[in-house]
């Protein structure tokens, strides 16, 4: 049952259009030795996809937070032995582990996204999202390499990944900003024929720590970001790709007017900015927070719930479109 243990429909009473779930638990477990938690996300994984697919019909969308393939930390860590795991997966100068980790991890993918099957046996279309915020200088691991280098592991994914699935489109996710050229943009881009929807993940407020002084209203307002919006869209533009918002949110402290206003009236009626979908960042605490944050109001009568449940009411925000059963003339 899609409704159980989801806090954002006991709230709204309804789905959004887009679900965006991540790799990372599934294959996290894989790597780790836990095979029987790693197959429970797996078949947790197939089965919501499926019935989100059935029971909404909204857009369906997936990354991977992957982990340092020398299992020597998170996805912010760099392995202080083989720094640039790029190049190594690419070359195999450290014996082939980081190319046995690729292999193994985009296998298990591949075997993931063949399992998104409707009742009909029919693929369920899926948009993928790896190695996101790609911009040299970046913390991930991912990123600690030349742009020749990225540009090569994302067509050996890319090329990996189509020949065995039919039912993947790909997200090219850099870190943009107001300033960013459109070589900037374009610096880690592996072509046209690589790529399908182009997005940059752009947070209202991002504080890396809970404080007292974080109040509601803390963060950027839209003005502040419709110059990197504007540029997202332009730059898909420019290589006829879908333009999307695949990370945003205001941190820790819900806005009672953030969707409403901030997203509705402002982004999309007052300034236009189209994006093929927007996804807020998930509510969790892991191990290291201090305190839980909260990207989307989860139960009535807290701060924002009203406000969130007035825009999924929107009839052009959340409605009962199937995406796969429009047909166009």
């Amino acid at each position: 049952d899609l409704t159980q243990n989801s806090g954002v429909y006991d709230m709204a009473g309804k789905f959004g259009k887009v679900l965006a779930l991540d790799l990372n638990q599934y294959l996290n477990f894989h790597f780790e030795g836990h095979p029987d938690a790693a197959e429970y996300y797996r078949l947790s994984i197939v089965s919501l996809v499926k019935k989100y697919y059935k029971e909404v019909g909204g857009a369906i969308t997936l990354c991977y937070h992957a982990a340092n393939p020398y299992k020597s930390g998170s996805l912010n860590s760099i392995d202080p032995t083989y720094p640039n795991a790029v190049y190594q997966i690419l070359r195999q100068e450290d014996g082939g582990l980081a190319k046995q980790w690729f292999d193994d991890a985009f296998g298990k993918i591949i075997d993931l996204f063949n399992s998104f099957v409707d009742e009909s046996g029919k693929k369920i279309p899926v948009m993928f999202r790896p190695f996101h915020e790609c911009t040299f200088g970046v913390s991930k691991w991912w990123n600690n390499c030349t742009d020749e280098e990225f540009i090569e592991l994302w067509r050996m994914m890319v090329d990996k990944v189509n020949a065995a699935c039919t039912n993947v489109l790909w997200v090219f996710n850099p870190t943009v900003n107001s300033m960013s050229a459109e070589s900037t943009i374009f610096r880690r881009y592996a072509g046209d024929e690589y790529v399908d929807l182009i997005g940059s993940d752009i947070y209202f407020n991002d504080a890396t720590t809970w404080s007292s002084s974080i109040t509601p209203d803390t963060g950027n307002k839209i003005e502040t970001l419709l110059p990197v919006m504007r540029r997202i869209i332009l730059a898909a533009e420019l290589r006829n790709k879908i333009p999307c918002l695949p990370e945003t949110g205001n941190k820790f402290a819900p806005r009672t007017d953030f969707y409403s206003e901030q997203i509705y009236m402002r982004m999309l009626a007052q300034y236009d900015i189209r994006f093929a979908y927007m996804t807020v960042w998930a509510n969790m605490k892991s191990a290291t927070d201090a305190n839980p944050f909260f990207y989307t109001p989860y139960t009535k009568g807290t701060v924002g719930a009203d406000d969130y449940i007035d825009f999924m009411n929107k009839p052009s925000i959340s409605n009962d479109v199937n995406l796969y059963e429009i047909t166009t003339v």
